[in-house]
């Protein structure tokens, strides 16, 4: 192999390439290279399911959900251009005892009404994904799928909702308000909520509770429900009262988001290792290679161009480990569904592995691992420019 500029380069390519003599520390060198191929593609691909978990989850969960609940009804024109906003509606909610022939279960009971939404522009009501709500007037009820099958309930089953809201004074004391609603349709079963959620229109859930017309909150429709921490410093800065989706989904998300943490964490000791690999595997390359680095020296070769040719010799290892890491991580990723079927794996019912590669994590993971491989190479090609000429060719 002729040399060519830049010379530490050369010499790199040089011992990289014809290491015949040093075939254990090439053999070293080759397994830190599989185990940084090994550690990018698994956590490409285990970060790449987890964000699409996370993505199916924030659909599921908090479609339903409200984002952000406003109490404040006057504030209704300084929301609608606040930042995030793409819709708001008058909302009511109270929690309600629903009595049917086969017990009574607390129940959060929530009122919309559609043709009251008001969205931003270029935003439809299909966008926000609305559950059916019942006309006004029909007292009908939506409520969880969990709640049929608790109390033996069935679709057109009338029940009985009880509301300690503006309660009436009686001789016998207080007595709650109370209303015969049907059943209309199922809600989506997937909650993490400690009661369960029934949906019916705004104005019957305010006869219910014998509120004024002006008796309301405002309910509000993030693009991004996870932006919320921005958001919330907004409203406080209008001096506004609200809560939102982390009162109820809040602690379901933190351990999604903390076992996407967990995994990662450990998928990065497979990377770490294989780094410690490059730092041996170069150790050995340097000890083996004193007297030709003397040599190197003597005939005026640089600190910086001897450091420079481990340095880069080190790095290239971890640089073609991440790159077949990407190579190999990306395609499993995409395609990691139909090959786990292809392998006979099954999930649960005919759920689909949700996949989605995030360019930020994906820079972040390789931008990792270069940097791990570079640090490695840092003290062997310290100590291969502090090598002392005069004593490693006495020795010859």
């Amino acid at each position: 192999m002729g040399i060519f500029k830049p010379l530490p380069l050369s010499i790199a390519l040089r011992y990289s390439l014809k290491g015949a003599r040093h075939r254990f520390a090439s053999f070293v060198a080759l397994l830190s290279l599989l185990g940084i191929l090994i550690g990018v593609s698994a956590l490409i691909i285990v970060s790449s399911v987890m964000q699409g978990l996370q993505s199916r989850l924030k659909t599921a969960v908090l479609t339903d959900t409200p984002h952000v609940i406003v109490q404040q009804p006057f504030a209704e024109s300084q929301l609608q251009k606040l930042p995030h906003v793409i819709a708001q509606a008058p909302y009511l909610t109270a929690e309600v005892l629903l009595q049917a022939k086969d017990g009574v279960e607390l129940v959060t009971l929530q009122g919309l009404e559609p043709d009251r939404v008001i969205t931003k522009d270029g935003i439809t009501l299909e966008d926000l994904k609305l559950t059916k709500v019942p006309r006004a007037g029909s007292y009908a009820l939506c409520a969880d799928g969990g709640l049929y099958y608790k109390l033996n309930l069935l679709p057109g089953e009338k029940v009985r909702l009880l509301s300690t809201v503006n309660a009436k004074l009686t001789p016998l004391g207080y007595t709650p308000q109370q209303r015969l609603f049907t059943l209309d349709n199922y809600l989506p079963a997937l909650s993490t909520a400690i009661t369960y959620h029934a949906l019916a229109n705004f104005e019957d859930v305010r006869r219910l509770m014998h509120l004024k017309a002006e008796d309301y909150s405002l309910r509000l429709w993030l693009d991004d429900p996870f932006c919320i921490e921005d958001f919330a410093r907004q409203l406080q800065e209008l001096d506004l009262s609200f809560t939102d989706w982390r009162e109820s989904q809040g602690e379901f998300f933190k351990a999604v988001a903390m076992e996407r943490v967990t995994m990662s964490l450990m998928l990065c000791l497979i990377v770490l290792v294989a780094a410690f690999n490059i730092l041996s595997s170069l150790s050995m390359m340097v000890s083996s290679r004193l007297k030709e680095i003397a040599v190197l020296k003597t005939l005026g070769l640089s600190e910086s161009a001897i450091r420079s040719i481990f340095v880069l010799q080190g790095f290239s290892c971890g640089a073609l480990g991440s790159l077949g890491g990407v190579m190999l991580g990306i395609p499993l990723a995409l395609y990691a569904d139909p090959l786990l079927k292809t392998l006979g794996i099954n999930l649960v019912g005919s759920a689909s592995l949700p996949t989605e590669i995030d360019p930020y994590n994906l820079i972040l993971i390789i931008t990792g691992s270069l940097l791990l491989s570079l640090i490695s190479t840092l003290y062997p090609s310290y100590v291969a420019a502090k090598a002392d000429p005069v004593e490693y060719l006495a020795k010859v």
